[in-house]
């Protein structure tokens, strides 16, 4: 069968399963059987009811990991779908459903490139580096019962990931152009400003609190955050939701709540923000109450050998050298960071994520097959990165 044929056809069949977390529908034993018959050895993590697993092949020397994730969005409205979410349709030149981008084509142009890379050097023997999947079923939910779990379970083992590649979408106008090499802290705020419920006649009594929000929201949207540095953008700061009610036309509310969520560079921290905020709102005067959750802290990997290695075999397939860049949201890369591993994110162009009609070019499915096949010969041929030593 043609590599890339052979590639759609299991992209399309990890779409047909319907993995929208915690469910995972089949996707993590299909994986598990196409890895176990290359080489691989499967060790399940699973967590608060989702579905991990964790699988590596090869003897000894450093630890190369490729990460992705099994667990997709809902499918949304379905009238705006023009075809079934999760049929895995090939229409037009593309793959549609849900999880064509984000990730399940790269998925597998991931277990493409590892199989070819180890029919081609002879099977799991002749590897002179180790070779892992992470593979998590709980990446799109806020709960993060995934990551962690595999990271806890490889600690346990006193196995640690030394270079990795997670398969996020990173490309931004045209496949190639982006590298990840970190990625912004993520900070959610929420303000309830306190006030009286009352009559709108009592002006004289009121504590109005949407009158007492504007000046105090307005200062906290417009301070000047922290600059970025070389490797990250500035801080950003936007409003979520704001809301109150007092029940009535004719009555004030008793509270107005609000929230806001902050991507951060590393010229700052989650706790600097949030004593930033704090201070306004103390002086300000207003009566509040804040609750916070930062389920994200900037990391960077810094520029050098691997980075360098990933950028080359990126440039080799798409002709195009990639800026590096830490823009964009969250993803598994921040927690497998956090354990002191060199990491860097590469994908399709990512617009099409978690759109209705989410659909991934049959032409970026073959790059980005090709862009991993030659990490994996890039990483075994570097002189310091990829190699055991030699056998006795």
């Amino acid at each position: 069968m043609n590599p890339l044929n052979k590639t759609i056809n299991l992209a399309a069949e990890l779409i047909r399963c319907r993995s929208v977390a915690p469910e995972d529908d089949g996707a993590q034993s299909l994986l598990q059987e196409k890895l176990h018959a290359i080489g691989f050895q499967i060790f399940e993590v699973p967590c608060q009811g989702r579905k991990n697993f964790w699988a590596e092949t090869g003897r000894d020397g450093p630890l190369l990991a490729f990460a992705v994730h099994t667990d997709v969005v809902p499918e949304g409205d379905l009238s705006g779908w023009t075809v079934d979410p999760f049929a895995g349709t090939v229409r037009g030149g593309r793959l549609i459903g849900r999880g064509a981008v984000d990730m399940k084509s790269q998925i597998a142009c991931v277990v493409s490139a590892v199989e070819w890379y180890l029919s081609e050097i002879g099977g799991p023997g002749h590897l002179t580096f180790r070779l892992g999947m992470f593979v998590t079923g709980d990446e799109e939910p806020e709960g993060n019962f995934g990551a962690n779990a595999i990271l806890d379970f490889l600690a346990g083992r006193e196995t640690r990931i030394d270079y990795c590649v997670v398969t996020e979408p990173t490309s931004q106008e045209e496949f190639g152009d982006t590298v990840k090499i970190g990625r912004r802290g993520s900070i959610h705020g929420e303000i309830r400003l306190l006030g009286q419920q009352m009559h709108s006649s009592h002006a004289d009594q009121l504590i109005n609190p949407i009158f007492r929000s504007l000046p105090v929201l307005k200062d906290i949207s417009e301070f000047n955050w922290c600059p970025g540095n070389a490797y990250f953008p500035k801080t950003t700061f936007q409003f979520t939701r704001i809301q109150a009610s007092g029940g009535a036309s004719n009555t004030t509310p008793a509270e107005l709540s609000c929230e806001f969520n902050l991507r951060f560079s590393s010229e700052t921290s989650a706790q600097t923000i949030q004593n930033q905020v704090e201070k306004i709102l103390s002086d300000s005067g207003v009566n509040y109450r804040t609750r916070w959750n930062c389920n994200a802290h900037p990391f960077l990997t810094e520029p050098g050998p691997f980075t360098e290695l990933v950028r080359d075999a990126v440039r080799k397939v798409s002709g195009i050298h990639p800026q590096y860049s830490t823009s964009g949201g969250t993803s598994d890369g921040r927690f497998i960071a956090a354990r002191g591993t060199a990491l860097i994110e590469f994908g399709f162009v990512g617009n099409m994520c978690h759109m209705v009609d989410e659909s991934a070019p049959l032409e970026e499915i073959d790059k980005l097959q090709q862009v991993y096949q030659q990490i994996l010969i890039h990483f075994a041929n570097h002189p310091t990165l990829g190699h055991r030593k030699p056998d006795a």
